[in-house]
């Protein structure tokens, strides 16, 4: 059995990330386990100046150092799940490489991000810092929206989790992960396998469309079934769905249908960002999905082997006799 060893949040204060570091809290919770919540400081631009003092730079730096640190300190403090053991941590630098930076630092963890919902044609992350965050993450990536109407409240607990596939390795390699977190919250699982309709050059008659799409349904049956024998699940048997038509919504379709509390999918992840961020399933999933997303892109490590009992008995007392930091 695998797990999950570490939680990193990234927050800029925003009602998104407000909505990110509940899940991050959920998922310290679950798996017991640290909240790194990082804020990454970029350095300060002065309008016009060519040649700053180090005086006036140490000053406008303190400014905003000390701001940030009541934010977060702010955050930690009025956590909702007050026995989460969080540490508070600021970086200067140019957010997304810093972020990747700390992210990179262990493995066996989730990086958590808040999501802002924008028109079908622009960016839905948080604009080019998380674009380039997700692509390059040697970790799996949860995409958190802010949550309006239906969702809020969905940071309570993780319920079902439907785990999106279409049996290529970028989508094998997010199913431990999906496993791992089932596992831990003792969640229902849903296998979804979307069909994808084929184009068909010549007319076909109804009952000819009819016998195709049993035989294609079938197939997806007898895959998903091979896929589940080869990738055994100690949690709750997972239920398969087939599902039909475009990939995107369906998938947004089952999830509000089966009311899931997290989707999970893996990524091809190709470079060019037109091709993969603005063009993939995953990224239509992410723009208009209320439910988190957890994005498993390719070469990513692994979650890491389930510690011995023993080990996570102590780690439970500690958490139970955990104090809120002070700075």
């Amino acid at each position: 059995m695998t797990t999950i060893r570490w939680v990193l949040c990234a927050t800029d204060f925003s009602p998104a990330a407000r909505a990110a570091w509940e899940e991050a809290q959920l998922l310290g919770d679950i798996f017991r386990v640290e909240v790194l919540l990082l804020h990454v400081l970029a350095p300060p631009i002065l309008p016009g100046a060519t040649d700053v003092s180090p005086v006036l730079w140490e000053d406008v730096t303190g400014t905003a150092y000390r701001a940030a640190c009541q934010e977060l300190d702010r955050l930690v403090v009025n956590r909702s799940r007050r026995y989460v053991k969080v540490t508070p941590r600021i970086e200067l630098g140019p957010a997304a490489t810093r972020i990747l930076q700390v992210a990179d630092e262990q493995a066996g963890g989730v990086l958590v991000l808040g999501v802002h919902p924008r028109g079908p044609l622009s960016r839905a992350l948080l604009g080019s810092v998380a674009d380039r965050v997700v692509r390059e993450a040697r970790c799996p990536v949860l995409a958190v929206p802010a949550r309006t109407g239906e969702a809020r409240g969905r940071a309570a607990r993780i319920d079902r989790i439907c785990y999106a596939t279409d049996f290529l390795p970028s989508a094998d390699a997010a199913w431990p992960w999906a496993a791992a977190v089932a596992g831990a919250a003792g969640a229902h699982m849903d296998l979804l396998h979307v069909v994808v309709p084929p184009a068909l050059e010549l007319p076909m008659s109804a009952d000819g469309l009819g016998k195709m799409a049993q035989r294609l349904h079938a197939e997806a049956t007898s895959r998903a079934t091979q896929f589940l024998g080869e990738h055994p699940f100690s949690g709750k048997e997972p239920q398969v769905l087939i599902g039909w038509g475009d990939p995107g919504e369906e998938i947004l379709r089952q999830a509000r249908i089966r009311a899931a509390d997290l989707v999970v999918m893996g990524t091809h992840g190709r470079s060019p960002l037109a091709s993969w961020i603005l063009g993939s399933v995953a990224q239509h999933v992410v723009q208009a999905s209320p439910r988190p997303l957890l994005i498993v892109g390719p070469g990513q490590h692994r979650p890491v082997p389930r510690p011995p009992e023993a080990v996570i008995a102590q780690r439970a007392a500690e958490r139970e006799s955990c104090e809120l930091p002070s700075r």
